[in-house]
């Protein structure tokens, strides 16, 4: 696990992620926000 501040980018890319790997409409919903 890296230790730095994470930033906008790295969020929605993990977003993204989850997104494609669990199909939760519920991750959708977060990532639009």
């Amino acid at each position: 696990m890296i230790v730095r501040p994470a930033t906008p980018d790295d969020l929605s890319v993990l977003l993204d992620c989850v997104c494609l790997i669990r199909k939760s409409p519920e991750m959708d919903v977060v990532s639009a926000r």
